[in-house]
């Protein structure tokens, strides 16, 4: 899924716009929420394997779920693919005040 985000960030790095990339083994909760908690940026694209209520990074870690993690993505614009991700972890990323376009 990352050749997808490639583009967009090749696009962003055009246009001097700071890209943080947690590829692959960096990928891991701490580090993403970590980046999540200090807020400094305005989208978030999350590519990876995810169920009805989280999305897993590396070795399939736990990255964010419905009980942690999803209230860190307020005033953020949020794109995630990872299958199911939208059935309850989507809705409460919602519920926690993403910003709108």
């Amino acid at each position: 899924m990352f050749s997808w985000t490639a583009e967009i960030i090749t696009a962003a790095e055009a246009k001097t716009i700071q890209v943080v990339d947690l590829l692959k083994e960096k990928a891991r909760k701490k580090t993403l929420q970590s980046y999540l908690r200090k807020g400094t940026f305005d989208l978030v694209i999350m590519n990876g394997h995810g169920n009805a209520t989280s999305v897993g990074g590396h070795n399939n870690e736990i990255l964010v779920s419905i009980r942690d993690g999803a209230d860190l993505f307020r005033d953020k614009i949020v794109f995630v693919r990872a299958c199911d991700a939208g059935t309850a972890l989507g809705p409460e990323i919602m519920r926690n005040g993403r910003k709108d376009l």
